[in-house]
């Protein structure tokens, strides 16, 4: 019996070719959103309750911060308080070191100095452990972005700086008053005292300190200075 080899058109090829190439394509999405979502895909960082307020009280007693009050509420999160005396270094090396895990995210953070200069702190934790909670979701999200570490605290004391009152530069402008005005018969002129020296000016004339004349008026003079800026001057009543 003779063999017949099978001919297919033209158009059914290009038609298969498109819909492997549409394939390929998917496949190739899938694959890079199964890397960008893996660390989602791990096991979420999480604490020990118990075991993260030992390593908080006893941080607390080798950095000499006088921890008063330990409180915890609610299931998971749990939300851990903690209020103590201490000074402000002691009290920023606790919170950076006890909030790098990413399993926990400071809520609060009151601080109020004492007239003996120490400070009474106030802070609230969130702490979660165990594995993610809720419904699966069906289509494909997008993994969001690993949070970034926390902006360590301490390196200004803010109470123990001293208030140090802002001191203005000198103003390097000439110093200017307008004195007299006179509309005459030609073009107005005027009477300026600059640095202590009177002059007689007229309109578009350059001081001796580099101002130019923009106007003359019997109410104010317009005066450009060396840095361009407009500004007037009243005249001397």
């Amino acid at each position: 019996m003779a063999f017949e080899e099978e001919k297919e058109s033209s158009e059914n090829l290009q038609g298969k070719i498109a819909t492997m190439e549409k394939e390929f394509q998917d496949f190739e999405d899938l694959a890079s959103w199964t890397i960008g979502v893996q660390s989602a895909l791990d096991p979420p960082p999480e604490e020990d309750v118990k075991t993260y307020i030992d390593r908080f009280q006893g941080l607390a007693r080798a950095w000499k911060f006088n921890l008063q009050e330990t409180a915890q509420s609610g299931d998971n999160p749990v939300l851990l308080s903690f209020s103590g005396v201490g000074d402000y270094k002691s009290l920023a090396n606790l919170t950076n070191e006890m909030t790098r895990s990413q399993a926990v995210i400071p809520k609060k953070i009151l601080l109020t100095k004492q007239d003996n200069g120490q400070l009474h702190a106030h802070l609230e934790l969130s702490v979660r452990f165990g594995p993610w909670q809720g419904a699966p979701i069906r289509k494909r999200n997008e993994a969001v972005p690993e949070p970034q570490t926390p902006p360590a605290i301490g390196t200004v004391d803010l109470f123990g700086r001293k208030i140090v009152e802002e001191i203005q530069a000198p103003s390097q402008e000439a110093a200017i008053q307008y004195l007299g005005y006179s509309s005459g018969e030609k073009a107005p002129s005027g009477i300026i005292m600059e640095n202590n020296k009177a002059l007689v000016v007229g309109q578009g004339e350059t001081t001796p300190g580099g101002s130019v004349i923009v106007s003359l008026s019997s109410e104010n003079v317009e005066i450009r200075n060396t840095s361009g800026s407009l500004w007037k001057i009243p005249i001397k009543k």
